[in-house]
């Protein structure tokens, strides 16, 4: 671990830019073994729940390398009416993205996406790794409120593509999958009311827009 941070703290103080962003995406949830739970004791079918995500995050990247960092924090709110009641579903996540250029790995240029010379899907198109950790609020409501909390860990991933409207701004489209494997949640009521452990991978899959802001340079 207190190499991780160092090595960070060196990425950090060798970039040559920084950048904060804001995102917005639609978001589905998808918990299928909570939500079939539910609706087999009904014998209906599931879909997964939907909803949004708002994240802010901060911008820095190697000198040489076209690998770049996006460590993000997130909020995500997610809702799924079923026979039995509604399930609502709230994140608070950290993802350390991390995204490759394979189309313009080699470049050298330390200036913003939009100043490179070259069409903007080889300078913008990104593949992107996304590990994270994440706080987990789940609620089942029927007659009653049932609620369990949990930390989940993620592996990630998805691409996008940077464009550049100026010097100070880019906009971002881009789709990603995040995979919560075997979360537990902790007294889930079956048809008698009575409470049950149940585990299910969480499936969060994402589309949206992030806008980014140069704000200074960095040593």
């Amino acid at each position: 671990m207190k190499l991780f941070f160092a090595i960070l703290f060196l990425t950090i103080t060798h970039s040559t830019f920084a950048q904060f962003g804001v995102s917005g995406a639609w978001q589905s949830f998808r918990a299928d073994d909570w939500h079939q739970f539910e609706n087999s004791q009904n014998g209906s079918t599931t879909s997964a729940a939907t909803g949004y995500a708002a994240s802010v995050n901060y911008w820095f990247r190697l000198k040489e390398k076209r690998v770049e960092f996006l460590p993000e924090l997130s909020y995500g709110r997610h809702e799924l009416a079923v026979d039995a009641g509604k399930f609502k579903h709230q994140t608070l996540s950290f993802f350390f993205n991390v995204n490759i250029y394979p189309f313009d790995f080699g470049s050298d240029c330390n200036c913003p996406t939009w100043s490179k010379t070259g069409n903007f899907f080889t300078k913008g198109f990104y593949l992107q790794l996304s590990p994270g950790v994440s706080g987990m609020k789940n609620n089942f409501e029927n007659s009653l409120a049932w609620t369990d909390k949990t930390i989940a860990w993620a592996i990630g991933g998805g691409t996008g593509v940077d464009i550049g409207l100026s010097d100070f701004l880019t906009v971002t489209p881009f789709f990603k999958y995040h995979y919560y494997p075997n979360i537990t949640w902790q007294g889930l009521p079956d048809v008698k009311g009575e409470q049950v452990d149940v585990e299910s991978d969480v499936k969060i899959l994402s589309g949206g827009i992030r806008l980014g802001l140069r704000s200074r340079k960095s040593r």
